[in-house]
């Protein structure tokens, strides 16, 4: 028997797709990185398959990017940082990022992995005050997907599907 799947876009489409959402509210788009400029602070997105914990802290520890302009690279400080996983978010990446205050006001966690099993549902860790990460939540409603909250007083685990549970790296 085959379960319905959620008609959602693929990972490219979706990034396009919310990066023009973001020119229409006139903030800046990096061509070659998926910046978002909004009221001078930058939002980095980063769409992944699987979020990797070693990868997870070097790249959330980050204060800067570099952003080609023309033929050069310029240095932009981060303001925020959202992780967009297409494949189920591991423990130790929940764990590393719920436990850790100072990260927690700077990087989201978003696993849409739900999504392309057929739920309309992101689970997601958001404390920060990213103007540009609530207009991607306003973005995955449009497509009737609903973000359904984890924090540090939820269990993520217990709003999972435990079978599709990752094992800790």
């Amino acid at each position: 028997m085959q379960s319905k799947k959620t008609s959602f876009p693929n990972v490219w489409d979706i990034v396009e797709k919310f990066k023009l959402r973001c020119l229409k509210r006139r903030w800046k788009t990096c061509e070659h990185e998926d910046l978002v400029n909004a009221e001078g602070k930058y939002n980095y997105l980063i769409w992944t398959r699987r979020i990797h914990i070693d990868t997870f802290k070097k790249v959330s520890a980050k204060s800067h990017q570099y952003i080609k302009e023309g033929n050069s690279y310029k240095k932009v400080n981060i303001s925020y940082l959202a992780w967009i996983s297409q494949e189920t978010v591991s423990e130790d990446v929940m764990e590393n990022l719920l436990k850790n205050p100072s990260l927690l006001s700077k990087v989201a966690l978003y696993d849409i992995s739900p999504i392309y099993e057929g739920q309309p549902t992101c689970l997601k860790i958001n404390e920060t005050e990213s103007m540009v990460f609530q207009e991607f939540e306003r973005f995955l409603k449009e497509y009737g997907i609903s973000c359904k909250v984890v924090g540090k007083t939820t269990n993520w685990l217990a709003n999972r599907d435990t079978s599709r549970l990752l094992p800790k790296n």
